[in-house]
């Protein structure tokens, strides 16, 4: 196809359900290629609410290309927060590869943050698209570390195997915004921003639960633990407290009826690595961290999901 019968916009909400089926069908094309199992689709009715939290936040980094029959082939997200420019999503119909639509569509990506000037880069990628990563290393973005895709299942008639934290901690539940200042300190030492965008939205989501945890009355970190069975991030204010906030966020997804649990582990987190992988979780996928410069302290953070770290 001729990329003149290609329009290039601004994504709208009525995009997100066509954008993510695109992510997931891109994403399967790629696994395919490498001999790896794929990921089953599901009709949506409405769009991912992270999607729309992020097109809300950022509606000037987004970016969609439509064909001459208006099917979406491709699909790019940015997302700005403090000066780091974030590439959380680019995405283009496999038919439509090395033909220079990912690079018009990273383009304009790019121009939101220089517009905004945006002083670090960052993204995740596939670690088995080597394509993707000179691509973005060229552009300043070299490989940081690798990042663990972990996760377990369980069938009804079978138990967890349970995880103990070093270090007892008590778990609160929080829906309140009062705390969202204490939890963007949080971030700005182990994430080394803040972002209380997030935090609204994952405190205004019913499908997420935002724990806190004291060691006595001392705040010690926090955690999301949504509903599908994602544990992330979690954000400790000392070393020490990581592994044992983990596994209480994992221990809480239990006691919700959790059959399936899924996090993001950073590649030098053997500790965190040693523990998950004694409980039956196993590396599902590897991904890379590429990025200007350091984007957060491994010995205090375990990644959101991947389209905003």
């Amino acid at each position: 196809m001729n990329l003149k019968a290609i329009t290039i916009r601004r994504t709208r909400q009525a995009d997100l359900i066509d954008a993510f089926t695109l992510v997931m069908n891109t994403a399967n094309h790629l696994r395919r290629k490498r001999g790896m199992s794929t990921t089953r689709i599901k009709k949506l009715k409405q769009p991912p609410s992270l999607l729309v939290h992020m097109l809300k936040t950022d509606p000037e980094g987004s970016f969609v290309a439509v064909d001459k029959t208006g099917k979406l082939v491709g699909f790019s997200m940015a997302l700005i927060r403090e000066e780091e420019w974030y590439l959380a999503f680019l995405f283009v119909d496999p038919t439509l590869q090395s033909k220079g639509l990912g690079q018009k569509l990273l383009g304009k990506a790019m121009r939101y943050g220089k517009k905004n000037g945006c002083k670090r880069w960052a993204l995740v990628t596939f670690s088995y698209n080597p394509q993707a990563i000179a691509v973005y290393s060229k552009m300043g973005m070299p490989p940081q570390r690798p990042l663990l895709t972990m996760e377990r299942k369980r069938d009804d008639d079978k138990s967890f195997k349970k995880l103990r934290s070093p270090i007892k901690l008590t778990v609160t539940k929080i829906t309140e915004e009062k705390y969202i200042n204490r939890l963007t300190s949080l971030d700005r030492r182990a994430r080394q921003l803040a972002r209380p965008e997030e935090h609204f939205f994952w405190l205004a989501d019913e499908n997420y639960d935002t724990l806190i945890f004291h060691d006595g009355k001392k705040l010690v970190g926090y955690a999301v633990v949504n509903s599908r069975g994602m544990i992330a991030p979690v954000v400790a204010s000392e070393p020490k407290y990581l592994v044992s906030l983990l596994a209480h966020a994992v221990e809480w997804g239990v006691a919700q009826g959790h059959k399936f649990q899924i996090m993001f582990v950073q590649g030098e987190q053997l500790e965190v690595i040693r523990m998950l992988t004694a409980a039956g979780f196993h590396i599902d996928e590897a991904t890379l961290l590429m990025a200007s410069e350091q984007v957060s302290d491994p010995k205090l953070y375990i990644p959101a999901t991947l389209a905003h770290f």
